[in-house]
């Protein structure tokens, strides 16, 4: 920044460069540890506690009642749709579906120990799942959202700056290049004066 001192602006354009670089550092670290939050592989946080959460009901139903094996299924599906469209309809399905599920779980053959386990895995599986929900909400649905959004918009500050900080230099080098071109011509006319 000392190269720029003659220059104000320049300056100022360089704090607020390291200031926005800063704040890309910081959305780049939220988005990181969210995710590991989230998981970073099927078995891992949240991720691991909707699996074991789901798996703990499927474990329950095996063998017992298709019918409630297919609406856990459906559960599933809205989980999956969430996972790979981040859209809040699929989290709102689920929770339809989850309510639908239960009423059907009450009115099954199952034993009321059964019952009881099945519709305990479920609440379990939809506060995991609402967490899921919540943290990718934080990180972001879409790009511009969340996080995301908050790194994408740094990103655009740094491009912006970079231009500004470019064009003043480019400038700032050619007004230098053309002192010195005056005094080199002075100094030689002079010279060639002076013989």
């Amino acid at each position: 920044m000392e190269v720029f001192a003659d220059n104000p602006k320049q300056s100022t354009d360089l704090i607020a460069l390291s200031k926005v670089i800063k704040d890309y550092s910081d959305a780049f670290d939220n988005i990181v540890e969210m995710q590991k939050t989230i998981g970073l592989n099927p078995k891992d946080a949240m991720y691991g506690e909707l699996r074991s959460a789901v798996h703990a009901v499927e474990e329950l139903l095996k063998g017992n009642d298709y019918k409630l094996l297919s609406n856990m299924l459906q559960l599933r599906r809205n989980e999956k749709d969430f996972m790979l469209r981040l859209d809040n309809k699929y989290w709102q399905k689920w929770e339809q579906n989850s309510a639908l599920f239960i009423d059907a779980i009450h009115l099954s053959d199952l034993t009321d120990e059964i019952k009881s386990q099945v519709i305990s895995n479920i609440k379990v599986y939809g506060s995991a799942f609402g967490k899921l929900v919540e943290a990718q909400r934080k990180q972001g649905f879409k790009p511009d959202r969340g996080f995301k959004g908050e790194m994408r918009s740094t990103v655009h500050q740094v491009d912006e700056l970079l231009d500004r900080i470019l064009i003043s230099s480019r400038k700032t080098v050619e007004e230098y290049i053309s002192s010195v071109e005056t005094v080199a011509y002075l100094a030689f006319f002079i010279v060639r004066l002076l013989q």
